[in-house]
């Protein structure tokens, strides 16, 4: 995707607001979505997720796939940066208002309570390994 942008346009490509959340089971089927609002994420009315990376959402999964996208962004000449989604967990869904929602709640790589997750930990090394100069 990034290659594609460059080619088309023949600018850096800035990779805004990526990341993965650390938290959430894997829904088996869609929910009915009949008497909710058009944009009202299904995420938050099955409260799990349609997708997961291999291992699922998990702190370590989370932390690896940081550890890989960083490598990815810093390897590619056309990259010119990349933008974490969320330093810290969300304490509420900011569609649903649940505490525990996987759609919004655990995308930070640090608790609510800004304790490290292993995310933060993947994120410090990359940055260390990929961007030392």
């Amino acid at each position: 995707m990034i290659d594609g942008l460059y080619e088309r346009y023949g600018l850096p490509v800035l990779a805004n607001e990526w990341g993965y959340s650390s938290d959430g089971e894997l829904a088996l089927e869609r929910p009915d979505m009949t008497g909710f609002p058009e944009a009202f994420p299904d995420v938050c009315v099955a409260r799990k997720w349609f997708y997961e990376v291999k291992g699922g959402h998990t702190p370590e999964v989370q932390a690896d796939y940081f550890d890989r996208g960083l490598k990815l962004f810093a390897e590619n000449p056309h990259c010119l940066g990349s933008f974490i989604f969320c330093w810290r967990d969300a304490y509420h869904c900011y569609h649903c208002g649940e505490p525990d929602c996987p759609a919004e709640c655990f995308w930070g790589i640090v608790t609510t309570d800004c304790k490290p997750k292993p995310a933060y930990y993947a994120v410090k090394e990359a940055f260390r390994k990929y961007y030392h100069d």
